[in-house]
Protein backbone atom coordinates (compact mmCIF):
# COMPACT_ATOMS: atom_id res chain seq x y z
CA UNK A 1 0.00 0.00 0.00
CA UNK A 2 1.25 3.28 -1.06
CA UNK A 3 2.04 5.55 1.78
CA UNK A 4 -0.92 8.22 2.83
CA UNK A 5 0.46 11.79 2.81
CA UNK A 6 -1.32 13.51 5.34
CA UNK A 7 0.00 17.03 4.91
CA UNK A 8 -0.44 16.91 1.17
CA UNK A 9 -4.02 15.64 1.88
CA UNK A 10 -4.85 18.66 4.70
CA UNK A 11 -3.27 20.87 2.14
CA UNK A 12 -5.59 20.00 -0.29
CA UNK A 13 -8.95 19.86 1.22
CA UNK A 14 -8.13 23.08 2.79
CA UNK A 15 -7.38 25.04 -0.68
CA UNK A 16 -10.47 23.43 -2.53
CA UNK A 17 -13.03 25.64 -0.52
CA UNK A 18 -10.83 29.29 -0.48
CA UNK A 19 -12.67 31.21 -3.00
CA UNK A 20 -10.54 34.72 -2.13
CA UNK A 21 -9.40 35.98 -5.56
CA UNK A 22 -7.34 38.29 -3.67
CA UNK A 23 -5.09 35.38 -2.90
CA UNK A 24 -4.78 34.33 -6.20
CA UNK A 25 -3.60 37.87 -7.27
CA UNK A 26 -1.33 38.02 -4.86
CA UNK A 27 0.22 34.00 -5.84
CA UNK A 28 -0.20 35.41 -9.59
CA UNK A 29 2.22 38.84 -8.71
CA UNK A 30 4.49 36.61 -7.00
CA UNK A 31 4.06 37.89 -3.49
CA UNK A 32 4.36 34.39 -1.91
CA UNK A 33 6.54 33.52 -4.59
CA UNK A 34 4.96 30.58 -6.02
CA UNK A 35 3.35 32.39 -9.13
CA UNK A 36 -0.11 30.42 -9.14
CA UNK A 37 -2.50 32.40 -11.33
CA UNK A 38 -5.56 33.71 -9.69
CA UNK A 39 -8.31 31.20 -10.89
CA UNK A 40 -6.81 29.08 -13.03
CA UNK A 41 -8.63 25.85 -12.52
CA UNK A 42 -11.41 27.43 -10.59
CA UNK A 43 -9.82 27.13 -7.28
CA UNK A 44 -11.88 28.28 -4.16
CA UNK A 45 -10.54 30.56 -1.74
CA UNK A 46 -9.60 27.97 0.50
CA UNK A 47 -7.77 25.90 -2.29
CA UNK A 48 -5.49 28.85 -3.11
CA UNK A 49 -4.58 29.59 0.48
CA UNK A 50 -3.60 25.85 0.97
CA UNK A 51 -1.55 26.04 -2.31
CA UNK A 52 -0.37 29.17 -0.86
CA UNK A 53 0.50 27.55 2.67
CA UNK A 54 1.83 24.60 0.78
CA UNK A 55 4.46 26.56 -1.16
CA UNK A 56 5.09 28.15 1.95
CA UNK A 57 5.91 24.93 4.04
CA UNK A 58 7.50 23.57 1.66
CA UNK A 59 9.98 26.74 1.29
CA UNK A 60 10.73 26.51 4.57
CA UNK A 61 10.88 22.79 5.64
CA UNK A 62 9.70 20.24 3.06
CA UNK A 63 9.09 17.28 5.35
CA UNK A 64 7.86 20.02 8.49
CA UNK A 65 6.59 18.15 11.29
CA UNK A 66 2.78 18.75 12.06
CA UNK A 67 3.82 19.75 15.45
CA UNK A 68 5.48 22.91 13.92
CA UNK A 69 2.50 23.59 11.52
CA UNK A 70 -0.04 23.57 14.15
CA UNK A 71 1.88 25.92 16.60
CA UNK A 72 1.78 28.31 13.53
CA UNK A 73 -1.71 28.33 13.02
CA UNK A 74 -2.52 28.52 16.10
CA UNK A 75 0.19 31.50 16.63
CA UNK A 76 -1.93 32.65 13.43
CA UNK A 77 -5.07 32.26 15.46
CA UNK A 78 -4.09 33.90 18.32
CA UNK A 79 -2.44 37.52 17.00
CA UNK A 80 -5.07 37.25 13.94
CA UNK A 81 -8.54 35.88 14.97
CA UNK A 82 -8.63 36.22 18.64
CA UNK A 83 -9.57 33.72 20.86
CA UNK A 84 -13.78 34.38 20.05
CA UNK A 85 -12.98 32.37 16.73
CA UNK A 86 -11.36 29.20 18.45
CA UNK A 87 -14.72 27.92 18.61
CA UNK A 88 -15.66 28.60 15.40
CA UNK A 89 -12.31 27.87 13.57
CA UNK A 90 -12.20 23.92 15.64
CA UNK A 91 -16.06 23.52 14.20
CA UNK A 92 -15.07 24.25 10.78
CA UNK A 93 -11.08 21.80 11.55
CA UNK A 94 -13.42 19.10 13.18
CA UNK A 95 -15.95 18.40 10.33
CA UNK A 96 -13.46 18.75 8.09
CA UNK A 97 -11.41 16.26 9.18
CA UNK A 98 -14.21 14.00 10.57
CA UNK A 99 -13.77 14.52 13.97
CA UNK A 100 -17.07 13.55 16.09
CA UNK A 101 -15.02 14.72 19.72
CA UNK A 102 -17.14 17.33 21.80
CA UNK A 103 -16.22 20.91 21.02
CA UNK A 104 -18.11 21.91 24.28
CA UNK A 105 -15.52 20.68 26.69
CA UNK A 106 -15.16 23.92 28.22
CA UNK A 107 -18.69 22.91 29.86
CA UNK A 108 -16.91 20.36 31.79
CA UNK A 109 -13.80 23.29 33.00
CA UNK A 110 -13.76 24.82 36.00
CA UNK A 111 -12.73 28.57 35.97
CA UNK A 112 -9.33 27.96 37.15
CA UNK A 113 -9.02 25.43 34.26
CA UNK A 114 -10.18 27.50 32.06
CA UNK A 115 -8.13 30.43 33.03
CA UNK A 116 -5.02 28.04 33.39
CA UNK A 117 -6.15 26.66 29.77
CA UNK A 118 -6.64 30.72 28.14
CA UNK A 119 -4.20 32.92 30.45
CA UNK A 120 -0.83 32.32 28.19
CA UNK A 121 -2.43 34.13 25.24
CA UNK A 122 -2.08 37.65 27.71
CA UNK A 123 0.17 39.56 25.32
CA UNK A 124 1.55 42.20 27.94
CA UNK A 125 3.17 44.27 25.10
CA UNK A 126 0.00 44.91 23.40
CA UNK A 127 0.38 48.24 23.82
CA UNK A 128 3.47 48.62 20.99
CA UNK A 129 1.29 47.05 18.34
CA UNK A 130 1.15 49.22 15.22
CA UNK A 131 -1.90 47.63 13.37
CA UNK A 132 -5.35 48.74 14.72
CA UNK A 133 -7.01 45.68 14.44
CA UNK A 134 -4.70 43.07 15.30
CA UNK A 135 -3.89 46.01 18.65
CA UNK A 136 -7.83 45.69 19.03
CA UNK A 137 -7.58 41.56 19.44
CA UNK A 138 -4.79 41.12 21.43
CA UNK A 139 -7.03 44.12 24.12
CA UNK A 140 -10.20 42.57 23.61
CA UNK A 141 -8.05 38.72 24.22
CA UNK A 142 -6.01 40.27 27.39
CA UNK A 143 -9.11 42.08 28.93
CA UNK A 144 -11.16 38.60 28.77
CA UNK A 145 -8.41 37.17 30.40
CA UNK A 146 -8.28 39.51 33.19
CA UNK A 147 -11.45 39.11 33.50
CA UNK A 148 -11.78 35.54 33.35
CA UNK A 149 -8.75 36.25 36.93
CA UNK A 150 -10.90 38.71 38.73
CA UNK A 151 -13.71 36.21 38.31
CA UNK A 152 -11.77 33.37 40.55
CA UNK A 153 -12.22 32.23 44.32
CA UNK A 154 -9.77 33.41 46.21
CA UNK A 155 -8.13 30.01 46.46
CA UNK A 156 -8.42 30.01 42.93
CA UNK A 157 -6.81 33.06 42.15
CA UNK A 158 -3.74 32.09 44.56
CA UNK A 159 -3.05 29.30 42.24
CA UNK A 160 -3.44 30.97 39.11
CA UNK A 161 -1.29 33.82 40.41
CA UNK A 162 1.58 31.56 40.96
CA UNK A 163 1.28 30.08 37.19
CA UNK A 164 1.39 33.77 35.45
CA UNK A 165 3.93 34.34 37.50
CA UNK A 166 5.94 31.19 36.67
CA UNK A 167 5.14 31.57 33.01
CA UNK A 168 5.86 35.51 32.13
CA UNK A 169 9.23 36.01 32.71
CA UNK A 170 8.44 39.99 32.11
CA UNK A 171 7.36 42.42 34.63
CA UNK A 172 4.84 43.54 32.57
CA UNK A 173 3.34 40.67 31.78
CA UNK A 174 3.95 39.13 35.85
CA UNK A 175 2.42 42.65 37.08
CA UNK A 176 -0.77 42.33 35.21
CA UNK A 177 -1.94 39.66 37.21
CA UNK A 178 -2.41 40.59 41.43
CA UNK A 179 -4.15 39.24 43.92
Amino acid sequence: MKNFDAHKWFKNQYLKESDDPKIGAELEAGMFGTGVAENENGDSKSQQLTNAINSAMIQIDDSMSYKDFADSVANILIDEYGTHNFTPFMEVLHARLGMNESLNENEDLSSLEDFLKYFKSYDPYYEYIDDGGQYRRASDNNNRILAMFKTLSPEDKKVAFKATQDHFESDRGKNAFKL
